[in-house]
């Protein structure tokens, strides 16, 4: 059984009249005929009684039509469907990004795009691990984070290499200093991300190399619960550099060893399907990442 032979079965069964069946199908009347057949003899049981040249649904067609119409209509419909979200006006981009990028990078790129284009945008914002998990799973069509090593087949467009920055709030004891050591900051209580996002392993690697453990009292899971917590005096944080440090009153540390970074990518997965309306949009993103950059 295949679905060329539902669609010949499901269109005689409207109009009892093999020539014009043949006809709308666009196909032969010997090769509707012998399509109807094959699936007669599949299923074992005759669908239509022939009466001289006409032929009729009888009621075990009526039977097997009321179940293959509504399937038949839903392939159509689902066809349908797909085809509309991969349109190259119409179609929908499924995107995901980390906290971060939210305030500016995002809707300036989307902004920019639909300038050019009618498609819709669906958008989700989750940390780099839960990113990278749904893109697997095929949930997104693209991601904007950072590397996540775990995952192997994933193709990766660097847009931004991200600083990495200390800050303390304008009353914390090393404010007013000039140049901090990481010792100092070593021993005091560092706010930073979670043991589960990719930024964290960055920081505990920091200061291993320097032979240094992170005393870290809070772990968070976003950008701006890390300069609340900083703003409030309550610790020193370790976020990379992006324009939602100028939305607290929070200050950079000056640092006499040299910091870290961490790259913002374009993610997609190797091994899924790209139609022409991601691959346009990932070009789009890739000729003008440079200016896209400026916005974190």
């Amino acid at each position: 059984m295949n679905l060329s032979q539902l669609y010949y079965f499901v269109s005689l069964a409207k109009t009892e009249q093999m020539k014009k069946t043949a006809e709308d199908l666009f196909v032969s009347q010997p090769s509707l005929s012998q399509g109807i057949h094959n699936l007669e003899n599949e299923i074992g049981v005759q669908l239509f009684d022939r009466i001289g040249r006409r032929i009729k649904l009888n009621r075990y067609g009526q039977a097997f039509y009321d179940y293959i119409n509504p399937a038949v209509n839903n392939i159509d419909q689902a066809k349908k469907i797909v085809r509309s979200m991969s349109d190259l006006d119409t179609g929908e981009i499924n995107i995901g990004f980390i906290y971060s990028l939210g305030s500016k990078f995002i809707p300036a790129i989307i902004s920019s795009y639909l300038q050019k284009s009618q498609v819709s945008f669906k958008c989700s914002q989750k940390d780099t691990s839960t990113l990278m998990k749904d893109l697997q799973e095929g949930k997104f069509d693209i991601i904007f984070s950072t590397g996540d090593p775990r995952w192997k087949n994933n193709e990766l467009f660097p847009i931004y290499k991200q600083k990495v920055k200390f800050i303390v709030g304008m009353n914390h004891p090393l404010s007013n200093k000039n140049k901090v050591e990481l010792k100092d900051i070593q021993k005091s209580g560092i706010i930073t991300f979670s043991k589960k996002s990719c930024f964290r392993p960055l920081v505990d690697n920091y200061f291993n190399e320097k032979d240094l453990i992170p005393h870290v009292t809070f772990n968070v899971l976003d950008d701006s619960t890390l300069c609340s917590l900083v703003e409030q005096n309550l610790g020193i944080g370790i976020i990379p550099e992006s324009d939602i440090l100028t939305r607290y009153n929070v200050k950079t540390l000056s640092m006499k060893e040299e910091s870290f970074s961490q790259v913002l990518y374009m993610a997609q997965n190797t091994d899924s399907y790209k139609p022409e309306l991601i691959q346009n949009f990932t070009n789009y993103v890739k000729n003008n990442a440079t200016d896209f950059a400026k916005l974190i």
